[in-house]
């Protein structure tokens, strides 16, 4: 079967990106929703319904197999020390693993101040170790990924896609344009089996889906093993300085919480204290709602 070489986020993404301050630093770089930060060669955007058929391939709706670069190495050294990673997350690990993840939650106003960040928020499936493997339903707002002085992917706005986030390298869906105020549905979902995607012995599908629009993007990723970490609730920010660079709202609640199997209680964690905005996390059976201050 003849694979194709898959087309990287790169120079051509430039007819339609948004012209931006440069960040110093930081060109060449990607942050993916993870706590990783990769070389833009790392990260492949992809078709909504493709497929992930193991660490070198992807699978397009039409049938293609396209072979996907994921032998890259981490950096550390792209951002200033401002925040740069997992900011605050509700938690749950289960042995048996998990089949299903899924809540709701709504886009919120776009920071006042938008001098640059890059926010995530998501709810998430990772390995035990939480050091290689995570899939997510991804809301994001501001600029992940800079060539030359333009804004080559994102951008000043809210976007939704579903992300595998791999060790070596990062995988995206096709991405749709969300508005402040937007239902969303962050869906992860395990199949055993074959789905007619080219996977044997069971799959992930990662949905992401705006139901004030009625339109949804989606990816999926052969896996034949349970993940055991659950993160229904999660924020994730870069280049962030100030809190008035965080959504312009003192909270956001991810809310009709579902997962298999289920959790009567979810742990939390906070991994900042610097720039102090009031982090605090309420997590109950069936919602999470993650706080801070402008």
């Amino acid at each position: 079967m003849l694979i194709r070489e898959l087309v990287m986020l790169s120079l051509t993404a430039l007819m339609s990106s948004a012209f931006v301050n440069f960040p110093m630093g930081q060109a060449g770089f990607v942050p993916g929703p993870n706590g990783g930060i990769v070389s833009s060669n790392c990260v492949s955007a992809v078709q909504s319904g493709s497929t992930i058929l193991n660490a070198t391939s992807v699978r397009y709706p039409d049938g293609e197999i396209y072979r996907l670069r994921m032998n890259c190495s981490e950096s550390t050294s792209a951002y200033p020390p401002d925040v740069n990673g997992w900011v605050e997350n509700s938690i749950h690990y289960d042995g048996s693993g998990y089949s299903y993840l899924q809540d709701n939650w709504n886009v919120p106003a776009s920071p006042s101040n938008n001098n640059d960040p890059l926010i995530y928020l998501f709810d998430s499936l990772e390995e035990s170790c939480r050091c290689n493997t995570i899939i997510q339903p991804v809301l994001a707002w501001g600029c992940a990924q800079y060539t030359l002085w333009w804004c080559s992917d994102g951008g000043h706005y809210w976007w939704f896609a579903s992300w595998y986030v791999h060790s070596g390298g990062y995988v995206r869906s096709s991405v749709i344009n969300v508005n402040s105020g937007d239902y969303l549905t962050g869906q992860i979902q395990w199949y055993s089996g074959g789905g007619g995607n080219g996977c044997s012995n069971g799959f992930y599908n990662i949905m992401s889906q705006d139901n004030t629009k009625g339109q949804a993007t989606n990816l999926s990723w052969c896996d034949s093993t349970l993940l055991p970490n659950a993160e229904p609730g999660v924020l994730e920010a870069y280049r962030l300085s100030s809190c008035n660079q965080l959504p312009n709202t003192s909270s956001i609640t991810f809310s009709n919480l579902a997962s298999t199997p289920s959790q009567n209680a979810w742990g939390t964690e906070i991994h900042v204290s610097s720039p102090s905005c009031g982090w605090a996390l309420g997590a109950g059976p069936t919602a999470t709602t993650l706080y801070w201050h402008n």
